[in-house]
């Protein structure tokens, strides 16, 4: 498509020479493009194809009537069919936005209805709430009110809210004010029983209660009151004991008397109290002479029981006994001291005793046993107690437990070696017991002893049977491996007959082979014999 500009006819001879007019298309380079967000789809795409094209008219001729001026054409290059549609397509695009904006702002309009609505609702549920708490507060249900007041503050928007914090205050003012109230009938049915030290002690606290801003009038005047009240009770209680504890003294109860003088001290007010102190004076007298008096029959107790647990031996007895009597604190101890020193002695003496009976019991033991070594240490033990160095009966011990000793050490390799043969023998190793019972017989003084030569005969027959019975087993293993099956059972039952060897496993293993072997060719024969 071409589009084609018709320019004006020129202007007459005597005007002056017309400026040739010129059309010419837009161009923009690439970075203006790119920046102009209007020419950033179609322009991109056609910038680089815009041309200008100018037709300039040949030289104008000498005006004349007939012959016109020829117009000045400007042509543009036609846009493809794919420019066309991509400029349609960005049509689209610029005016297809249009809904979308006008459904945000119709959401944003709701929106800011739906919170103002919520809005309302919330404060009209803090504005109930807050009523609802201030009823309960004004019935006295505080426990009731302060929920609403809580359930006021979890509304959104009101959680700092001066409203509700005022509101608590409220409600802990009035909670200390009944607890105030409570606090005072409590302490005046304590007052009513008499039970002073109950209810000055609930006044004192219900001065100290927390968040009470009402005055503490009638508190006070009930703790001064009670306070007074108090002290009457301590002075009755004071006076009640101290004439006791007088009446106690004249009857010479000084104990009690001491008790009950201490507890009428004990009494506020009274702890210092000047009517005491000629009483506690002559307490104090008395109480010293009844513990002289008990001092001396104490000591004097122990004394005599000593003595006698000491004339009976019962050492340990006498000694606990006069140290009891020293303990008492008597002035002149002398005689507990004197009976301490010889129980001591005594007792010390009949340790010794029993310690040296003990080792010479041990020693006489381990002699009958033959074990030398253990009795020479108990004899030598029981000579080094102290005052048994000499002691005939254990010296004698000590040299017959060393004589034995040296004869045992000397007899030890002969005891050793008939040891070793008789292990030999219980293992049927003869070659080997009858090197051990030759090696005893070869020891001094053992040369010939009976004992050793009767183990050796034993050895060697012992031998002499495992040789022959050894020669007897192969023999018939080897028949067997023949399959010479009865030669075989004639061998192994000669094995079977050695002294020592009848119940001998492996003997009997080979001979139930060659039995059954033996039974297996009589079958096979008997079965030959048949057939014939």
């Amino acid at each position: 498509m071409s589009d084609e500009l018709e320019l004006e006819p020129a202007s007459a001879p005597d005007s002056p020479p017309p400026v040739e007019p010129v059309f010419e298309l837009e161009e923009l380079s690439p970075e203006e493009i790119s920046t102009n967000s209007k020419y950033r789809s179609t322009a991109q795409r056609f910038a680089s194809k815009k041309k200008m094209v100018r037709r300039k008219a040949p030289p104008r001729p000498e005006p004349t009537a007939t012959a016109p001026e020829k117009p000045v054409v400007v042509v543009e290059d036609e846009p493809t069919p794919e420019e066309l549609a991509a400029m349609a397509k960005d049509r689209r695009r610029l005016t297809g936005g249009l809904p979308i904006i006008i459904a945000a702002l119709i959401i944003a309009a709701i929106a800011y209805l739906a919170f103002l609505f919520a809005d309302r609702n919330r404060a009209q549920s803090f504005r109930r709430l807050m009523a609802d708490g201030e009823a309960h507060l004004q019935d006295g249900l505080l426990d009731q009110a302060e929920v609403f007041y809580r359930d006021a503050r979890s509304i959104k928007g009101y959680e700092d809210s001066d409203e509700i914090t005022q509101a608590l205050r409220r409600v802990r003012q009035a909670r200390a004010a009944e607890i105030y109230d409570k606090q005072l009938k409590a302490a005046a049915t304590a007052l009513a029983n008499h039970d002073y030290a109950v209810a000055l002690g609930i006044y004192e606290d219900a001065l100290k209660i927390p968040n009470y801003v009402g005055d503490y009038v009638a508190a006070q005047a009930g703790l001064a009151q009670t306070r007074v009240l108090v002290q009457q009770e301590h002075d009755e209680n004071f006076a009640r004991d101290f004439n006791a504890g007088v009446l106690a003294l004249r009857q010479n109860k000084v104990i009690e008397a001491k008790m009950l003088f201490q507890r009428a001290r004990s009494f506020a007010g009274h702890d210092h109290d000047p009517k005491l102190d000629p009483y506690m004076r002559l307490l104090t007298t008395q109480i010293d002479e009844r513990a002289a008096m008990s001092v001396d029959a104490a000591y004097q107790a122990q004394l005599r029981e000593g003595y006698a647990a000491l004339e009976a031996k019962n050492f340990a007895g006498a000694i606990k006994a006069f140290q009891a009597a020293i303990a008492t604190g008597y002035e002149n101890p002398a005689a507990a001291q004197d009976g301490l020193a010889k129980a001591e002695a005594e007792n010390a003496t009949a340790n010794r005793a029993a310690i040296y009976r003990e080792h010479l019991k041990i020693a006489e033991a381990a002699l009958a046993q033959n074990n030398y070594d253990v009795a020479a240490k108990e004899y030598a033990a029981a000579l080094a107690v102290a005052g048994y160095a000499a002691d005939e009966t254990a010296q004698k011990g000590l040299a017959r437990a060393q004589r034995q000793s040296a004869v045992d050490a000397a007899a030890a390799p002969y005891r050793e070696k008939m040891q070793e043969g008789e292990a030999y023998l219980r293992a049927r190793r003869f070659v080997d017991a009858e090197k051990s019972f030759q090696e005893a017989l070869m020891l001094a003084g053992h040369e010939e002893d009976a004992a050793a030569q009767a183990q050796l005969q034993i050895a060697q027959t012992g031998k002499e049977n495992a040789s022959r019975y050894s020669r007897l087993l192969m023999d018939g293993k080897g028949e067997l491996a023949r399959r010479k099956f009865a030669a075989a059972e004639e061998q192994i039952r000669a094995a079977l007959a050695v002294p020592g060897y009848a119940d001998d496993a492996e003997a009997k293993k080979y001979l139930a082979q060659a039995q059954d072997a033996l039974a297996r060719a009589q079958k096979k024969a008997n079965a030959a014999k048949k057939k014939k």
